[in-house]
This record gives C-alpha cells, structure tokens and sequence, in this order.
C-alpha cells in the first residue's frame, strides 16, 4: 500500500511540474508580453544556419548547467517529499523548453526544421557530431563518476561540458534524420504529431502503473519492457486523441500549431 501511495503522489506531482514551465511561461509573457517575440527572433537569426543554433544552445545551456553541476554534482537526487529531482538539471530543462517552444513558433516547416534545408541535408555530419559529443560527456564523466568531490576541476568543468555538447548534438541529430528519412506523410504519423504533447501530459501514469502492475510478472526484463512501452504509446495515444476531439482542447492545439480555424 505504501508503494501505491507513492506511486499516486508522483503521479499528481508529475501533471503539476508538466505544466510548471506553462505557468512560468505565463508569468513571464505578464511583466515581458514581448519574451515570445525575443525568442522567435532569435531563432530567426540561427534557424538557417545549424552550426550557428548548435552554438548558441550550448552556450545558453552551459551557462544554465554546468555552474549548477559543479556545485552540487551531476549523479545524486534530491527527494523533497515525493518529488525526486537533481539540483544540476531544472534550469537546463528550462533552457530546452524554450528553445522548444522558439523553434516550433518560428515554424515546422522553416529555418532549422525546413525539410530541405541545411539539417536535413547534412544529416550524417550530425550523426558524427553526436557520437563525438557523446565521447566528449562519456570520458570525463567515467573519471569523475567514483568519487565526483575529489575529482580535478578541470574533470568536472570537462563532464558538464559534454554533456550540454551531448545533449544539444543528439537533439540536433535526431532532428535532421527525421527531417531527411520521415518526410512522407501517413496518417498514422499525422494523428501522432498532433497529440504528441497530450500524449507526453498522460503517459506518464501508463508508464508507472504498468510497471508496478508487472513487478511480479515472471518475464524477461525486455519483454516487460516492450509491454510497458506498447501499453503506454497506445494508451495515452487513444486518450490524447479523445481529448483533441474536445472543442476546447482542439482550439488550443490548433492556436500552437499556429493553425487557424473558422
């Protein structure tokens, strides 16, 4: 009972941090109704050129990380009641929300997400970008994770540069595979781009369940896993599909899609 108890709070505590970054983005457009604009801009003048938006989000993410990382180390988790989180992270997922939210608003189909632009054509310089960035988190970090207060600044400083180097490459990397090998519509694929976000919102109670409802399940780790991962996808996705049937929910969607309708 305990477990389930604690299953639930993190639930409710994970509905209540998804939407923490909507309710700041709101805070912050009452005292800057400009913020948005600021960010459109500045994607405006990094979106055609990925080298460029590469360095600009490594610079905006490493400020945002790696002094946060040095102080209190990448590894350990902090628990405030039932919410787990590392002290390192929450402003580098700030930094990746927004610059979420700059992109998809400056358009999907232009500047860094242009299907035939420079990212896309370039999708196998990013592949090896991405590895390289991954070499730059994994060798420092191996020499740092044992003993994370005694290692060498120079280590620390190295590892929380990687990884914000890791990061934005295999962001960027993802991005260019699908814009040059996924560029074929299929209605299946359109169903999922539109409730992609709602999808995000819910699944995370499938995603906890089905692996506690599976704890004693006598199967191989990777065949609960592809239950978990099944059950999730199709399940959050039949109810992020209800939910954008709903008037409201529909309008919204269609708001941020900057798609307008009568």
């Amino acid at each position: 009972m305990a477990l389930v108890a604690i299953l639930a709070i993190r639930t409710t505590v994970f509905f209540v941090a998804a939407f923490g970054a909507y309710i700041l983005a709101a805070a912050i457009h009452g005292f800057v109704p400009s913020w948005g604009e600021r960010l459109v801009r500045l994607v405006a003048f990094a979106g055609g050129n990925p080298v460029r938006f590469f360095v600009v989000l490594v610079t905006i993410s490493a400020l945002a990380y790696v002094p946060l990382a040095l102080a209190y180390s990448p590894f350990p988790w902090t628990n405030i009641g039932p919410l787990s989180f590392q002290l390192s992270r929450p402003l580098h997922y700030l930094v990746y929300f927004f610059a979420g939210f700059a992109v998809g608003s400056y358009g999907l189909d232009r500047g860094l997400l242009a299907g035939d632009g420079v990212l896309a054509r370039r999708w196998a310089a990013w592949v090896a970008v991405a590895f390289v960035g991954f070499l730059l988190w994994a060798a420092p970090t191996s020499m740092t994770i044992a003993d994370w207060s005694t290692a060498p600044i120079v280590l620390k400083f190295s590892a929380g540069m990687g990884f914000v180097v890791a990061c934005a490459a295999g962001c960027l990397c993802l991005l260019a595979i699908c814009l040059r090998f996924a560029h074929e519509r299929r209605r299946a694929f359109d169903s999922l781009s539109a409730n992609a976000y709602r999808m995000y919102l819910v699944h995370y109670v499938f995603a906890v369940w089905l692996q506690y409802m599976l704890l004693d399940a006598a199967l191989f780790a990777i065949g609960k896993a592809a239950i978990v991962f099944g059950g999730t996808l199709s399940m959050s996705w039949a109810i992020a599909a209800t939910l954008g049937g709903v008037p409201t929910a529909s309008r919204r969607n269609a708001a941020i899609r900057g798609v307008h309708r009568a």
